[in-house]
């Protein structure tokens, strides 16, 4: 959870001075942009909130399943 709780003040400051064009660009390779690995990391914080609290909060979370539409 410290991990977890640090990683969007972390963003920042790597991507701190980065052109939204370096961001958008896909690597030749075919793996993902930054933008797009940013988008993923966002949708999956916001589907696992409440499961991301239980696991600071309790002894034993139970994870529930992703609301519709994600």
């Amino acid at each position: 959870m410290d991990a977890l709780s640090g990683a969007s003040l972390r963003y920042r400051q790597v991507l701190d001075g980065v052109s939204d064009a370096a961001l958008r660009r896909e690597p030749a390779d075919g793996n993902w942009s930054a933008q797009r690995i940013l988008g993923h990391v966002a949708y999956l914080a916001e589907a696992n909130d409440v499961f991301f609290h239980q696991m600071a909060t309790m002894t034993d979370p139970v994870r529930r399943a992703f609301p519709s539409g994600y």
